[in-house]
Order: C-alpha cells, then structure tokens, then sequence
C-alpha cells in the first residue's frame, strides 16, 4: 500500500493563507519553498512532524492520508 497525502489537505496548503504560512512556520522555510513542495508531491510533506502539526490542526489519519495499492 502506499500512502500520499489527501489532495484535502494540498488543497488547503495552496489556497489558505493563514494555514500556508503557519506550515511554513513549523517547516522553518519559505512559503514559495513550500508551495513547491506540495506541487511536486515532496516526502517533507510526509514526515511525523509535519503529521502532527495536521492533526493539531484538526486533521484525522483518514482525511490526512490516501491510501492506494499498488
């Protein structure tokens, strides 16, 4: 299986400002590095720390991650 972030929460990254720029805090980089990072689909976005900063933002496993099998 193989697990990629909602298109939910990349979604949100792109379009919420607020959001964006908090994540962009937590991932101590800029906000343009960061929108490159979820238009290429980046492991970063993967990681546990990003992970917890989305569920302290409200966010579940189910809406965080896709599940595919190859």
């Amino acid at each position: 299986m193989k697990y990629e972030l909602s298109n939910e929460i990349l979604e949100r990254i792109l379009n919420d400002n607020e959001f964006s720029l908090k994540m962009s805090m937590h991932m101590k980089i800029r906000q343009d590095s960061l929108f490159r990072a979820v238009k290429n689909k980046s492991v970063s976005l993967r990681l546990p720390e990003q992970i917890a900063f989305y569920k302290q933002e409200g966010y579940t496993d189910e809406q965080i991650f896709e599940v595919t099998k190859n």
